[in-house]
């Protein structure tokens, strides 16, 4: 193969009118050998005696890109914009509405509320990686340069077969990519939304489990706390269960047990407080009669008075004090 020798092979228009067809075959020798400058000279002479020669376009193409053939052409900007930058995306979102069935139906309160469940369908992994955006980008960058470029944009509308070809091979790949990346999109935003409903029927399952279990210990809680009432007398433990009532809510009577705790303590309390009260008038009494038994009238009739300041319609207190006044020291006396 020849080489280029700049001072032999300068070419006149004048020499060159009528062979294109030779021109065109020197200027392909020297791309295959890549000499572009001797290239890319023959083929601005061609030009400029047919400025619409397809070929002497195609081969300042192939001049300004490096590159000796069509194949490595095509490759060239096959590959020109592929700066690739991921996007994350969204496939779904929280399903609200499900999560508020969920509580309607399996919340039990202060037992399993309405935070619990929510934390229990908590859920975070909605996103993926995507290059769609990205391959939208280098298409765009792709038919800007076509536009732009004076040779490209020149060849975009050639009629020649090879060249047509070339454009639909270059725009089909940058459309592969771009589709490439929508069914990889399809493909992980259908994988998040099936292990979503996954996870929906999961925590629903656990959510069902545990509602059963905080019934069950709320019916337990409410049982004991109804057979404690029934059978204490202390006011104090009585008092405790008004708490476990009251978490207790609206279930089944635990509001109408506190107004009963409450009935029962005050009745108790009542009890307790006549019965110190019963002790301490009885103690008295058997006081000042021990003083009539001993003749100690004086003595004997104080503490019939005490009694009496307690209790003035004490009966035994009025009858003590008939004795002291008569001396006596019994009722037959």
């Amino acid at each position: 193969m020849c080489a280029l020798n700049t001072k032999t092979k300068v070419l006149k228009l004048s020499e060159v009118k009528k062979d294109v067809s030779s021109l065109l075959k020197q200027a392909k020798n020297y791309l295959e050998d890549k000499v572009f400058f001797g290239a890319k000279e023959i083929y601005e002479n061609i030009l400029n005696i047919e400025p619409d020669n397809d070929l002497a376009h195609l081969g300042l193409l192939m001049v300004d890109s490096k590159t000796t053939n069509m194949d490595e052409l095509l490759d060239y900007y096959k590959n020109l914009y592929n700066e690739e930058s991921v996007e994350i995306v969204k496939a779904s979102d929280l399903d609200q509405s499900h999560i508020e069935d969920m509580i309607d139906k399996y919340s039990v309160p202060s037992y399993l509320d309405r935070s619990k469940i929510e934390q229990l369908y908590e859920y975070d992994d909605f996103y993926y990686p995507s290059l769609l955006s990205s391959r939208r980008k280098q298409k765009q960058q792709l038919l800007e340069e076509i536009e732009s470029n004076t040779t490209l944009n020149y060849l975009s509308k050639s009629k020649d077969p090879e060249i047509v070809n070339f454009f639909n091979e270059l725009r089909n790949s940058y459309d592969q990519k771009i589709k490439e990346a929508e069914d990889e999109d399809k493909y992980n935003a259908a994988m998040i939304r099936t292990n979503y409903q996954r996870f929906l029927f999961k925590t629903y399952t656990n959510v069902k489990e545990l509602s059963k279990k905080a019934n069950n210990d709320r019916k337990k809680i409410y049982t004991d706390a109804v057979n404690t009432y029934e059978t204490s007398e202390d006011v104090s433990t009585l008092e405790s269960l008004i708490d476990t009532f009251r978490q207790l809510e609206d279930y089944e009577d635990s509001k109408a047990y506190i107004e009963k705790i409450s009935q029962k303590t005050n009745k108790i309390r009542q009890e307790a407080k006549q019965n110190e009260f019963d002790e301490k008038i009885n103690g008295f009494l058997n006081s000042a009669n021990d003083y009539l038994g001993q003749q100690d009238f004086e003595r004997a009739d104080e503490t019939f008075l005490k009694a009496l300041a307690l209790d003035p319609d004490n009966d035994l207190a009025h009858l003590g004090l008939l004795m002291v006044d008569s001396k006596t020291t019994n009722m037959d006396e």
